[in-house]
């Protein structure tokens, strides 16, 4: 029996990983989980999964062995004999602290929080190198590109490495008809079932850009053979392109279910119910990206050439930039108006240290919010 905790138990990538467990408990069984606040779902997942171990920042009411709150304990609950996996789906920058965390427990993460990677990339592998953790990502993307590489080729084979994004609910409209949009119109996203968050970076496209800084830092491939197109059925989800002309691409249904499946498996693959991929009724369609999206993927190749405290920067002033459109204080147009504009004047320089991670984030948050206070006179 191969055991998982899941950080972030009771979020999307815990919903997924949870329904993986559930098809699969003659192999797999959850350990313990952690989660913030939604104690009803808290109390659902222990009353059917029995795990033996809960994490939260609180004390409350829950039917289970052993409750957590305190991070050292926590540590030791990540060193046990009996967890192999430690999924990482805590979402944004709030989830750093765990995935550093498990960055130490010398198990296989499992990682879908892409803002480690951008914010804290080298110090985040540095520190599972130094304790023998091993990442494998969960994002549908970066998995896809695990499953297309060549293990008998070295990067320097590498032509082009393509990502795609749906482009969400709003490809193609015109810049007057992206005025109006509300923030439960860019939640709403067409494919995927996803967080409010990371739902409107999809809206925006940030969330590709993120993606991009994530494979260039984590797969050590030069920003200039990474690319995104617009692919409205988010069934493609990579493409590695080799300089022999030889291509290949992963496919699967828009399901976090695909890559968590493929990522806790052992020997042998384990299955997971899913529908018929390929039907003569559906078109795959590709298209660039739009040309007024072009500039937020020239900062995103910044980051990766640049690095350093970038990452934390481009993430935090993006965090407050949709939590602002959230509580309705800008406008859906005026998220790119705050990245370009707070990216443009923040100063940069490298990381030594987590605590300068989270120094430049807070930095770049209060200068967003200058930015955004400006943008209303």
């Amino acid at each position: 029996m191969r055991g998982v905790f899941i950080s972030g138990g009771t979020g999307s990538i815990g919903s997924s990983a949870l329904s993986v467990i559930r098809q699969n408990t003659d192999s797999l069984k959850l350990i313990g989980f952690s989660y913030n606040n939604n104690h009803e779902k808290a109390k659902e997942i222990i009353s059917e999964f029995k795990p033996k171990y809960v994490f939260s920042n609180q004390l409350t009411d829950l039917d289970v062995p052993n409750q957590i709150t305190d991070e050292d304990d926590l540590m030791e609950v990540f060193c046990l004999e009996s967890i192999e996996f430690i999924i990482c789906g805590v979402s944004g920058f709030e989830g750093l602290k765990s995935t550093m965390l498990a960055s130490k427990s010398g198990k296989k993460i499992l990682l879908a929080n892409k803002e480690s990677i951008v914010t804290a990339g080298s110090i985040f592998l540095e520190s599972c190198k130094k304790y023998d953790s091993q990442i494998f990502p969960i994002d549908s993307e970066h998995n896809a590109v695990l499953q297309c590489l060549d293990t008998k080729s070295s990067n320097s084979e590498i032509s082009k490495v393509m990502l795609t994004a749906s482009g969400g609910p709003f490809y193609g409209m015109s810049m007057d008809q992206l005025k109006e949009i509300t923030p439960e119109q860019a939640a709403n996203h067409p494919n995927w079932k996803m967080g409010t968050k990371i739902s409107i970076d999809s809206a925006t496209l940030m969330n590709k850009c993120l993606e991009v800084i994530e494979a260039a830092i984590l797969f050590k491939i030069e920003s200039d053979k990474i690319n995104a197109v617009i692919h409205p059925q988010s069934i493609l989800h990579a493409m590695v392109t080799y300089v022999d002309g030889s291509s290949i691409a992963h496919l699967s249904n828009p399901s976090m279910e695909v890559p968590i499946a493929n990522m806790l498996r052992g020997d042998n693959r384990i299955s997971i119910n899913f529908e018929e991929l390929l039907t003569s009724e559906r078109a795959l369609e590709f298209f660039p990206i739009p040309h007024e999206k072009e500039s937020l993927f020239e900062i995103a190749s910044d980051v990766i050439k640049r690095q350093g405290n970038r990452g934390a920067i481009f993430n935090a002033i993006n965090e407050v930039a949709v939590q602002q459109f959230r509580d309705s204080k800008i406008s859906f147009l005026d998220i790119d108006k705050v990245i370009k504009g707070t990216y443009s004047v923040m100063p940069m320089s490298k990381l030594d240290s987590i605590e300068e991670v989270y120094f430049y984030d807070q930095e770049a948050r209060i200068k967003s919010l200058e930015m955004i206070k400006s943008l209303s006179h």
